[in-house]
């Protein structure tokens, strides 16, 4: 793995991130 590889990484972690927060904060609300 090289730096060049991490922002492709970061892209789809963030919006699964973003995902599982969402679910979270809507199951308990």
């Amino acid at each position: 793995m090289t730096i060049a590889d991490l922002p492709n990484l970061w892209v789809p972690l963030a919006l699964l991130g973003l995902i599982l927060v969402a679910a979270i904060f809507f199951s308990r609300a």
